[in-house]
């Protein structure tokens, strides 16, 4: 959850911060969320959580790859889009 906003993964509520600093324009829109003050009840929120969102069109993940070691964004490649290879689609 985030700003009242209930999200199916953490990827769309940061992409701001990952738009402005790699100057992309990766979207999120009203379909990638549910606003938990709007929803008529909880079977409404239940629902829209069990199915995907639009915003994993972006997401890759066909090569998604676990149990990389951890270390601070830009690290391994000096802050460039290489962190976000395990994540997202090339755009």
């Amino acid at each position: 959850m985030h700003h009242g906003k209930v999200y199916t993964c953490s990827l769309p509520t940061g992409i701001k911060h990952f738009n402005k600093y790699f100057n992309k324009n990766l979207e999120v829109t009203k379909a990638d969320y549910i606003d938990i003050y709007e929803a008529k009840d909880l079977k409404e929120i239940l629902e829209f959580v069990a199915k995907p969102i639009p915003f994993c069109r972006y997401c890759d993940v066909y090569h998604r790859t676990y149990n990389h070691p951890f270390a601070l964004a830009g690290e391994k490649d000096g802050g460039g889009l290489e962190e976000y290879r395990y994540f997202l689609k090339k755009y």
